[in-house]
């Protein structure tokens, strides 16, 4: 069977009335580093009166990778003291779906946030070709951090953008 492509919205407006439908659970926000995912959080988070919580927060940022340098139980707890002040609580981070399956937690919405250039072209491709079953060769592999590194096996194993139940499309800095 194949696989169903996430609807795609470009409006912050859109995207709300979105989430709106969510009535208890995660709001998960997904993406590459530098997409927005934080931003647009936050505007959500004001928009509809409900706690926000970064990933980035629990990060020990001297290990040099990211997934396995969170303090998951310090974000166990603000989900749940989220959970406690809102029945809808936002997350966002890279990785963000191998971080919830290690907190076992689902979200009950996943947004994928995709930068693309003026043009129209995804910041990302290199990443969004992971999750055509396109491997990272030697060439580009010796570019890339160890976080890029990381993300990209992310994205091979999860295909976060093929499985998101929205992608959140950013133009240019907007």
């Amino acid at each position: 069977m194949p696989n169903k492509t996430p609807p795609e919205v470009t409006d912050v407006s859109d995207l709300e009335s979105l989430l709106r439908t969510v009535e208890h659970g995660l709001i998960a926000f997904d993406g590459c580093t530098s997409a927005g995912k934080t931003t647009l959080m936050n505007n959500l988070a004001r928009r509809l009166k409900c706690p926000a919580i970064d990933l980035d927060q629990y990060l020990d940022r001297q290990r040099g990778e990211f997934v396995n340098a969170l303090r998951l139980p310090a974000l166990t707890d603000a989900i749940e003291q989220g959970r406690q002040q809102s029945p809808v609580v936002l997350v966002s981070g890279v990785c963000m779906r191998e971080v919830l399956d290690r907190l076992q937690f689902t979200a009950a919405m996943n947004i994928y946030v995709q930068r693309n250039s003026r043009t129209g072209i995804p910041s990302d491709l290199d990443f969004l070709d992971l999750e055509d079953g396109h491997q990272v060769d030697d060439t580009l592999a010796s570019l890339l951090s160890d976080l890029d590194l990381e993300i990209a096996a992310y994205h091979e194993r999860y295909r976060p953008r093929r499985n998101a139940d929205v992608v959140y499309v950013r133009t240019g800095e907007d």
